[in-house]
């Protein structure tokens, strides 16, 4: 009963997870892998790992040492990127841990993965949207201030606004916009009054 119930839990896992021998040849996959890769058991058993999922777009070196590490009986944990049935590049967040017998040599290995291509691709489409902003930022001729919410700290800053308050732009990173506009009013960083009429922000 508790190996099923174990199975049971295997399966039901959000990773995917498999077994492969010395050598690496696949063993047991879950049900997550078949989700992930689109490869039944029947296709994979039998197989090793790099041939089946290798996308080749990483370095020949990045295989030969992940495979020194866990063969030397060391825990691999890292990031890669591998190839659906379909062709599909996923990221990939990787453990893999040894097998050992009672001899302490290395049986086989288990590994489980995380697919973490989404993140990724958010995490990269929200440094190209920060970089055009930067960029637009920097190329304005306004004084630009932002600020974040609800405290109202200056977050960001661009050359135009260092112009105008007379100080290094990153200086302002953390300040408390009323601390700089109180009833209307602007002030220099070192606390002189910004004249209105001359305020172009």
């Amino acid at each position: 009963k508790s190996l099923l119930e174990l199975k049971q839990a295997v399966d039901a896992s959000g990773d995917a997870i498999f077994l492969t021998n010395r050598e690496g040849m696949i063993t047991t996959i879950n049900a997550q892998f078949t989700r992930l890769y689109g490869y039944t058991a029947d296709e994979v058993i039998g197989k090793t790992t790099p041939r089946l999922l290798k996308s080749g777009k990483q370095d020949a070196t990045v295989y030969e040492r992940f495979w020194q590490l866990i063969t030397d009986g060391d825990l691999f944990r890292g990031e890669i990127i591998n190839k659906t049935k379909i062709g599909r590049f996923v990221t990939i967040e990787e453990t893999v841990n040894p097998f050992l017998d009672d001899a302490g040599n290395i049986t086989g290995f288990l590994a489980i993965q995380r697919d973490v291509t989404a993140q990724k691709e958010t995490e990269r489409a929200l440094q190209e949207t920060r970089e055009f902003l930067e960029m637009a930022l920097a190329q304005s001729p306004s004084g630009i201030l932002i600020a974040s919410a609800p405290d109202v700290t200056i977050q960001m800053a661009n050359p135009a606004a260092f112009h105008i308050r007379g100080g290094d732009p990153q200086m302002l990173i953390g300040i408390d916009v009323a601390q700089h506009a109180q009833r209307g009013q602007t002030y220099h960083l070192d606390g002189t009054l910004y004249p209105p009429q001359e305020l172009p922000l």
